[in-house]
């Protein structure tokens, strides 16, 4: 049998090294602190540049603000939001829409220049594929 003295000392070690590191483990937990909270800031901050994208293509593409008879905005107002929000989702719908208002005003060029940009800018987006179909749609539209 083992006597209470015999026991095992890991735990008083790892005391022992805590107390001979506790300056190192103070900088650390400081350092990782600062970290998680710069990146803490960084989501909240990218959540509201979208949030405010959103609300800005909303404000442009409101449903029902006026008669049913009246076109659509103007790609010139989509190009707008798109280069005001960069790098969000709802730039790169912008720049979609723009494209779109430019094709049905008969601009076939202008539109392929838009979904070419929105296919550089926004590759891995989900609609990159409907950027793509508008790119062969002005082609054809070209002749």
């Amino acid at each position: 049998m083992s006597s209470p003295a015999t026991e095992s000392t890991r735990m008083i070690e790892l005391l022992a090294w805590v107390e001979v590191n506790k300056k190192k483990l103070l900088i650390g937990a400081a350092i990782g602190a600062v970290a998680i909270g710069a990146w803490s800031i960084y989501g909240w901050h990218r959540n509201q540049a979208e949030a405010e994208a959103n609300a800005a293509l909303f404000k442009v593409d409101a449903p029902g603000t006026g008669p049913e008879n009246t076109p659509g905005p103007s790609a010139e107002t989509f190009l707008q939001v798109a280069a005001r929000y960069p790098g969000t989702s709802a730039g790169g719908r912008a720049l979609l829409f723009a494209a779109d208002a430019l094709f049905r005003a008969g601009k076939f060029g202008e539109a392929k220049t838009q979904f070419e940009n929105f296919l550089l800018d926004y590759a891995e987006h989900p609609l990159a594929a409907t950027a793509a179909f508008g790119v062969g749609a002005c082609l054809d539209a070209m002749n």
